[in-house]
């Protein structure tokens, strides 16, 4: 399944992400974010 991601906080797209999504976060930090489902063009 893929993904569009948006950082809600940052106001940014962060790109499409396959499976998996990693972000790292500051000690005490906070990372908000959106995923909208991507239709697959396989056919």
């Amino acid at each position: 399944m893929t993904f569009r991601v948006r950082d809600l906080w940052r106001q940014q797209d962060l790109g499409e992400f396959k499976d998996s999504f990693e972000a790292k976060v500051a000690p005490h930090g906070v990372v908000l974010v959106r995923l909208i489902s991507v239709p697959d063009t396989a056919h």
